[in-house]
């Protein structure tokens, strides 16, 4: 009877561990996707701030600075973007034009709402 005893006492035991790890994992996962939801958040804010001053809006200092900053890292790219082309083939840069504009299109599919989806499906 006593092996019975400490049997059910374990498996209880086992049991209750195994649903903390449950909800312990679950409650993870949660603030996971919380922190998720915040990184998009800012990097949605920061897209309306950078877009804001592109507009000509007053900003502030510090906003202004990122902003600043921004320009530099496109500059950059843009300029060792002409050097990738210049130092391709001519084969290479249309396989590369091929590739850029199709990127084009899915960022445009991306940042295409629900609404010019239905939009643009109803006009086909």
């Amino acid at each position: 009877m006593a092996f019975r005893e400490k049997l059910e006492e374990f498996a209880k035991t086992a049991c209750d561990k195994t649903g903390e790890a449950v909800e312990y994992t679950r409650l993870n996962a949660k603030i996971f996707s919380e922190k998720n939801a915040i990184k998009d958040d800012y990097k949605k804010l920061g897209e309306y701030m950078y877009q804001a001053y592109k507009d000509g809006a007053a900003i502030d200092e510090r906003a202004l600075d990122f902003c600043h900053s921004i320009d530099t890292h496109n500059r950059i790219i843009e300029s060792t973007q002409e050097e990738l082309n210049r130092s391709k083939t001519p084969q290479e840069k249309t396989a590369a034009d091929d590739s850029a504009a199709n990127t084009v299109i899915v960022s445009q599919v991306i940042n295409t709402s629900e609404d010019e989806v239905e939009m643009t499906a109803e006009d086909a």
